[in-house]
């Protein structure tokens, strides 16, 4: 007689214990950080230290998101076949969710910039009580929740009731959900300030420039912050006056500035609570 093999057979799952009846569930989602696919901390000590956040976020590996304003169910139910003598699922459904944000054009532009992403594809969820909605992985690591789908919406317009709202639409992969409280406030991380160069005047030895961000000039830039390279990208040693309170322009000084080096904010850095990142390098001219 001829042998069949039937591999599509579901297996079964392994029965778990149902434990204490009454049981507190996690929190709302309040904000979430959109992670890379491959990025995770060590263990719950580092997950909970906010340097860690920190360094992840100035390195790009983690995006703090927008705070959600209202929260849909975006589930896709399992699919039941109803058959004569039993029903039976021949498709597993998926976890999913709508995020409602109100938003500027801005935020919008910045939201907008992750939709259906390749790179960022783990959520990191941040919930009213402060826990850290996350996946354990079988190395012990901590990851964010792996994502199948991240489709921002189109912003509305605003009318005298209501801000101008985008909705993001998000699928979830199977996975086994934690939550972890960290030892900070998580919602409090803000994404990184972009800043712009403007060039005031330049000459062999000075440079004048504003680093305007919002509300202004960054305050308190030190020299540490900043990075003069020349046409070889060779960096040069500069020094840096305090910001002038009646013009509202730094200076950086040095030797040798030429047309066609460049001054910009050296990668990511954090001033006070507030991490900066220029658009572009100031390219220098006129000298």
């Amino acid at each position: 007689m001829q042998t069949i093999i039937n591999e599509a057979s579901s297996g079964g799952k392994t029965p778990l214990n149902t434990g204490k009846k009454s049981q507190k569930s996690e929190g709302a989602v309040k904000t979430y950080f959109l992670a890379r696919a491959d990025f995770s901390f060590a263990d719950e000590v580092a997950l909970k230290s906010k340097s860690n956040w920190d360094t992840a976020k100035a390195n790009k590996d983690i995006i703090p998101m927008y705070q959600v304003e209202a929260i849909e169910d975006n589930n896709t139910e399992d699919t039941i076949a109803n058959k004569r003598f039993k029903d039976s699922k021949t498709k597993n459904g998926l976890r999913g969710v709508t995020y409602s944000h109100e938003l500027s054009e801005e935020q919008d532009k910045a939201l907008r910039s992750y939709d259906e992403s390749d790179e960022y594809t783990r959520i990191f969820g941040v919930t009213t009580e402060n826990e850290i909605l996350c996946e354990i992985q079988e190395d012990g690591t901590i990851k964010g929740q792996p994502r199948t789908s991240f489709i921002v919406g189109v912003r509305t317009n605003s009318v005298d009731s209501t801000e101008p709202v985008t909705k993001v639409m998000i699928k979830f992969d199977d996975y086994a959900m934690s939550n972890i409280k960290p030892d900070f406030k998580a919602d409090d991380i803000e994404g990184i300030y972009d800043v712009k160069l403007v060039l005031v005047s330049a000459t062999a030895t000075s440079i004048k420039f504003k680093a305007l961000t919002y509300g202004g000039n960054i305050p308190n830039l030190t020299v540490a912050n900043l990075v003069v390279k020349n046409v070889a990208l060779e960096t040069q040693t500069i020094g840096l006056n305090p910001l002038d309170s009646n013009t509202q322009t730094y200076e950086v000084t040095g030797t040798g500035f030429a047309n066609d080096f460049t001054l910009d904010i050296d990668a990511v850095q954090k001033i006070g609570d507030v991490s900066y990142e220029s658009e572009n390098a100031l390219v220098l001219t006129g000298i």
